[in-house]
């Protein structure tokens, strides 16, 4: 099978040899870095730009960086430091921080995949694996990810060319309080494939291969109701005990995922899956990140573009996002702007 050039010579999911793991591109190239944003092709670019910038508005999808001041997982906190520098009249800032302590792209070097996905033993792929029983996007292995100056699937690769093209948003708030649906983002709860589809007609949401998925659950939205106080206790409980809603994964929404041709998916939940996963045979990390190339953005700020998409009527939009280049690097900031 040769290696695609666009979303039109992708398999269908039930062409794929490996359901979960599909890696056409050369080992180390920086086609392969690119993962499935590379499809996006200068003319795909051009022809989205021209369908979806209608009024120029613009908005920002991206947390301030020091916003989240207990960030999850006991991950770093943000800190600045300005100063003068030189000579009075004259300022520098050092920032320290972690790229996935607010809003976040994960890039293919944060998630492996267990080894038994890859052979098609699921059994084995739920059993929690040893360090050395993961594989990363590409086949890449730990010992490549771990050794200094190594720049393979590093973010700067989706640095070059950015991630780009139609974001199509999903505001499940906006869904779940016409159809009396209540949750809370930071508990256990799952949005079902069927609702999506539901989504898909009640909002007229017209869905075409390279396409952002962008999923609205309000995450952000609950987050700020809160002090910096109580979410200083939730970010002291340990990592493997945190929980929060999103999509509900199984092999059907594995299946929709891949046959719409997503480039990417993004919301401002925690995880864009409900976490933890229930099944890790299925888990978005696993399969879209390590499996298929596919970024995931989480904890996005979709809060004023749903106001605006309800207001016009209109969910799709031209979507912009220009990762860190850092050479080797795990994650980054989104810098996204929707562009309507």
């Amino acid at each position: 099978m040769s290696a695609p050039t666009s979303f039109a010579d992708l398999p269908s999911y039930d062409e794929l040899p490996c359901k979960s793991a599909y890696w056409p591109y050369p080992p180390g190239s920086a086609r392969e870095g690119a993962g499935m944003p590379g499809l996006c092709t200068p003319a795909y670019i051009a022809d989205t730009a021209a369908r979806e910038i209608r009024s120029g508005k613009r908005i920002g999808l991206t947390m301030p960086a020091q916003e989240m001041s207990h960030p999850f997982f006991g991950r770093q906190k943000f800190d600045i430091d300005v100063h003068h520098i030189a000579h009075f009249g004259v300022f520098d800032d050092v920032i320290t921080f972690n790229p996935q302590g607010g809003s976040q792209w994960d890039g293919f070097r944060h998630h492996g995949m267990p080894t038994g996905l890859i052979s098609g033993n699921t059994a084995e792929a739920n059993r929690v694996p040893k360090d050395d029983e993961y594989v990363w996007y590409g086949g890449t292995t730990e010992k490549e990810i771990a050794t200094p100056g190594n720049p393979r699937i590093g973010i700067s690769y989706l640095a070059d060319h950015g991630i780009i093209g139609r974001g199509v948003l999903f505001d499940y708030v906006d869904y779940a309080s016409l159809h009396g649906i209540s949750y809370s983002c930071y508990e256990r709860y799952e949005v079902p494939l069927a609702h999506l589809l539901d989504m898909v007609g009640e909002y007229n949401l017209d869905l075409r291969p390279g396409d952002i998925f962008c999923l609205r659950i309000g995450a952000v939205t609950e987050y700020r109701t809160h002090t910096p106080a109580s979410w200083a206790a939730a970010a002291d409980i340990p990592p493997q005990t945190v929980v929060s809603a999103g999509l509900q994964t199984s092999e059907v929404l594995l299946r929709w995922i891949w046959d719409n041709h997503f480039c990417a998916l993004v919301s401002d939940a925690l995880a864009v899956e409900a976490f933890p996963p229930s099944d890790p045979s299925t888990a978005l990390h696993h399969v879209c990140l390590a499996g298929w190339g596919i970024p995931l953005g989480e904890l996005f700020d979709l809060d004023e573009l749903a106001s605006e998409c309800k207001r016009t009527g209109r969910y799709s939009f031209f979507f912009n996002s220009v990762p860190f280049n850092v050479v080797g690097g795990v994650s980054t900031l989104p810098n996204a702007v929707a562009i309507l």
